[in-house]
C-alpha cells in the first residue's frame, strides 16, 4: 500500500497492490504518478475505486482507466454515464487471487 497526499488540497489517494496487479483509490488529476508507482513496483493497475465522486476534487479516473484498461468502481449510489462496475459495502474483489 502506498499513499499519495496533496497538501494544498488535503487529498489522499492510494495504491493497494498485490504481487502483479493493483488498485488505485480516489485518483487525482495527475495520473502519471500512479502509472510510475505501479511500474516501479512491477504492477499493473487493474482497478480504480472512486469513493468521493462528489467531493471538491476533480478526479481523472476516466483517463487512468483508458490508459490502463482498469475497471472503475464507483459507489452504488452514484449514477454514472461511463463504463463501470458498481461496488457496495462489504463487496470484495481480487488482486492476484488475493481478496
Amino acid at each position: 500500500m502506498q499513499q499519495f497526499f496533496v497538501k494544498g488540497l488535503a487529498h489522499s489517494s492510494y495504491l493497494l497492490g498485490g504481487a502483479n496487479n493493483c488498485a488505485i483509490i480516489d485518483p487525482r488529476r495527475d495520473i502519471d504518478i500512479y502509472s510510475q508507482a505501479a511500474e516501479n513496483t512491477g504492477m499493473k493497475i487493474t482497478h480504480i475505486l472512486e469513493i468521493h465522486l462528489y467531493a471538491d476534487l476533480v478526479s481523472d479516473h476516466l483517463n487512468l482507466a483508458e490508459k490502463t484498461d482498469a475497471i472503475i468502481h464507483p459507489p452504488w449510489s452514484v449514477l454514472c454515464a461511463f463504463k463501470h462496475t458498481v461496488i457496495v459495502e462489504e463487496d470484495t474483489f481480487e488482486i492476484n487471487g488475493q481478496i
